[in-house]
């Protein structure tokens, strides 16, 4: 790991080729491998001098006594707003862009795609989607991808989502991100009564999503509208809710075009 740190690439290879070191080792206290190491640290020259001496793109950080298993590589550097660098050198290298297990996911249970969209990272979302990320695949908590997207409020993301594929007609949230989204709430508190978290569709976000009428994320927004209506689900039609009438109930014309 010192000549990983140092970015010793020289040495990287001696001790790889004449010592045969083990380029899948993890810290036996944290557990971290030295590809997820390399994310964190920022050390991408190490990083890819790693992958090219064989370093296996899909191995996972080991659990230890003292930690929760980490995520694979992919997971961390989808996460990774400095640079998408690691990202592409882990696909270039065989990097499986779609893991599905708990365990794979690690500690923050979240998917490649998932974890770029979180993070409202745009390249490493294109990436991804470019190299065969299931834009429908979920988290162990079910979460998909255009619901995290709607749930931030990210309404370009979310159509660059709609437009590569991702089911709109079932979206899947968590408890826990419905919890602590304020947006979210302010979406099940608008009815008035109750309302179970799978009953929210698509419109309902929409519905939410308030932008000026000149503004591009409303532009972005009626794109989204006019392709949604032509599938059969007409956005107009939908109540407007009463959080956002009683908002802008001095301006008609926005309730009406909104």
């Amino acid at each position: 790991m010192k000549a990983a740190g140092k970015e010793d690439l020289e040495t990287m290879e001696r001790l790889v080729k004449e010592e045969n070191m083990n380029l899948d080792y993890a810290d036996p206290f944290h557990g971290v491998s030295l590809l997820n190491w390399c994310i964190f640290s920022g050390k991408i020259n190490s990083f890819e001098k790693l992958l090219e001496l064989g370093a296996a793109p899909n191995w996972q950080d080991t659990p230890t006594l003292y930690t929760n298993p980490f995520p694979l590589p992919i997971i961390d550097a989808a996460k990774e707003g400095s640079t998408s660098r690691f990202l592409e050198l882990l696909l270039k290298y065989g990097a499986n862009p779609n893991p599905l297990s708990e365990s794979e996911l690690g500690y923050q249970n979240q998917t490649p795609l998932l974890a770029a969209v979180s993070y409202h990272l745009w390249d490493n979302v294109k990436i991804l989607a470019e190299n065969g990320a299931d834009v429908n695949l979920t988290n162990g908590s079910m979460v998909t991808p255009l619901a995290e997207a709607f749930v931030n409020y990210d309404i370009e993301m979310a159509k660059y989502l709609i437009d590569h594929g991702a089911d709109f007609n079932n979206l899947k949230f968590s408890a826990k991100t419905i919890a602590l989204d304020e947006n979210t709430r302010q979406i099940l508190n608008s009815y008035g009564s109750p309302i179970n978290i799978g009953e929210l569709n698509i419109l309902d976000f929409l519905r939410m999503l308030q932008f000026s009428l000149d503004s591009e994320e409303y532009k972005i927004k009626m794109e989204v509208v006019r392709f949604l209506q032509i599938q059969g689900l007409d956005y107009w039609k939908y109540p407007i809710p009463e959080d956002v009438r009683n908002e802008h109930e001095g301006d008609p014309e926005y309730l009406l075009k909104y």
